[in-house]
């Protein structure tokens, strides 16, 4: 390969990893929103003015992640190569089990949380917190895997 090859190939891992960590940080502020939601008082008007800055967090993440990678043939090739690669298909199947068991252990973490902190929506609770918290292990274990 060429040094033109290897480098536009690190921009490329670089990128991907850039858009990774924004895609974990909009599914922070997310669950994080729609869990203060599901709690009564103060909490619940934070969680609804966080949800009113979504298209703000939706216009930084597609500024960030969407910077300029995208239209050549060479950055085409190189994002096939990334998605080819064998140890990132390793990371990949690690992150999707650490996933799934979070989001089996989650569920009656969240069920006792739920009834003992007087949700006023338990069910919306449940849903928020497991998806969140799945998808942020999922993301944060794709990261830690894949150096």
């Amino acid at each position: 390969m060429s040094d033109q090859a290897l480098r536009n190939l690190d921009e490329v891992v670089a990128h991907s990893r850039r858009s990774f960590w924004m895609l974990l940080i909009m599914f922070l502020i997310f669950t994080t929103s729609a869990l203060l939601l599901s709690i009564s008082g103060t909490a619940s008007t934070f969680g609804a003015a966080m949800l009113r800055l979504t298209p703000v967090f939706i216009a930084v993440f597609m500024g960030v992640a969407g910077s300029g990678m995208v239209g050549s043939k060479e950055n085409k090739a190189a994002f096939k190569a990334i998605a080819a690669d064998e140890l990132r298909m390793q990371s990949l199947n690690g992150a999707y089990r650490v996933g799934f068991f979070a989001a089996l252990i989650a569920q009656p973490v969240l069920a006792v949380l739920a009834t003992s902190m007087g949700v006023v929506h338990p069910l919306g609770f449940m849903v928020a917190g497991t998806i969140g918290l799945s998808m942020l292990c999922f993301l944060g274990t794709f990261l830690w895997l894949d150096r």
